[in-house]
């Protein structure tokens, strides 16, 4: 029974299914997608706000990055990434909303795009836009800092939040300014080194895709 992981392969959503699926070595195939396939009707079926990734298992048909990770952890064998008990579960829980709800709107969104992805895409980034997002960014970091547990986000063993997590910050690190909110950040850059060098994540790395600025 084919897996198959729709999206942009840039995404960090995407990005962190993949890598759950990597960590937990199971085959699939990643089809990428542009901006325009979101109105593709099948697609919309099962994604009705056109959000990336779609998960397509068999019969089932999955949207929403937070559902999707979880299904990949109970679904398949390969080592846990949900911690065994259960405050250290809340914990994830509560970072993987965290991240999705409030990094990924100031980090990827606005410090990335408005910058990074702006640049790659042959337009001149707003300073203004960026420092913005850098200071709507700033306190996010703050929390994360205050509550990374360990050498990963909830202890000693790698997790989804992590899986989450990273693809955002290497998205902010391609910046000046968010290399900067990095630096100030010691728990965050340490972690953030070791994540960056799994090879689960590594193996879904992709350059910042020309889009266009429209």
């Amino acid at each position: 029974m084919t897996l198959i992981v729709h999206g942009w392969g840039f995404s960090p959503y995407v990005r962190a299914v993949r890598a759950a699926l990597n960590e937990k070595a199971v085959p699939h195939e990643h089809r990428d997608m542009t901006p325009a396939d979101l109105a593709d009707a099948g697609f919309r079926a099962i994604s009705p706000f056109g959000k990336v990734p779609v998960l397509r298992h068999g019969d089932l048909a999955l949207s929403e990055s937070i559902a999707i990770l979880h299904y990949v952890e109970e679904a398949f064998p390969g080592p846990s990434l949900v911690p065994g008990e259960a405050a250290a579960r809340a914990r994830m829980r509560m970072l993987l909303l965290g991240v999705s709800s409030y990094l990924y709107p100031a980090a990827v969104m606005g410090v990335f795009f408005q910058d990074a992805y702006v640049r790659a895409n042959g337009g001149t980034p707003d300073e203004a836009a960026v420092h913005a997002a850098a200071a709507r960014t700033a306190p996010v970091l703050d929390a994360l800092e205050a509550h990374w547990d360990g050498p990963w986000a909830v202890g000693e063993h790698l997790s989804l939040a992590d899986l989450l997590a990273l693809p955002m910050v290497q998205n902010l690190a391609m910046t000046a300014e968010g290399r900067g909110l990095l630096a100030a950040r010691p728990r965050l850059s340490a972690w953030f080194d070791r994540a960056a060098a799994r090879p689960s994540l590594r193996a879904t790395e992709r350059p910042i895709p020309l889009f266009g600025l429209a």
